[in-house]
């Protein structure tokens, strides 16, 4: 996993203590996290903790903003599309990767029928596989709900615990 500078000094013992629990536990329980809270709040920094924390404890994880990943899945869509050869896309290697994965900063995709079916796909085969996912969000639960609508917040809210992180932005600090 590629860490960006700006993360490389996320420590794991910044994370909040009750967030450290649900971790240690995840691989048991197999829920997922869903962190939420205004801008600059650490959402972020918690996240490439938490990932960092896996990867040293040899766990699969896999670190993706959420904007980023959705631009990786049109350029293979578009490049495949041309190859018709979907089975080695990146789409279907995330559809079917089994470790812990993080999705960063839910809700600030710009919505389209594409985005939608795209994230959907990915939420649901992770809720129907038990599968844990982090996610992180500017927006609450039921904010989401009108971003994405109610059948992809059901599965996230379904298969995670929700933790609201509150604070100043701490850039402006």
């Amino acid at each position: 996993m590629i860490i960006p500078k700006r993360f490389e000094n996320a420590k794991y013992e910044d994370v909040p203590k009750n967030i450290q629990n649900l971790i240690k536990d995840i691989k048991e329980s197999r829920r997922g996290i869903y962190i939420y809270g205004t801008c600059g709040t650490g959402k972020t920094h918690i996240s490439y903790a938490i990932a960092k924390k896996i990867e040293d404890e040899k766990f699969k994880v896999q670190f993706w903003s959420l904007p980023e990943l959705l631009r990786f899945f049109k350029r293979d869509f578009d490049e495949l599309n041309k190859l018709k050869d979907f089975q080695n896309s990146n789409f279907i290697q995330i559809m079917n990767y089994k470790g812990i994965l993080i999705i960063d900063d839910i809700g600030v995709e710009k919505m389209s029928e594409w985005v939608e079916e795209t994230l959907y796909a990915i939420i649901n085969k992770r809720y129907e596989d038990v599968l844990p996912t982090i996610f992180t969000s500017n927006n609450s639960p039921e904010e989401l709900i009108t971003r994405l609508g109610d059948r992809i917040v059901s599965r996230i809210v379904g298969s995670c615990d929700i933790i609201e992180l509150s604070g100043k932005d701490k850039r402006l600090n």
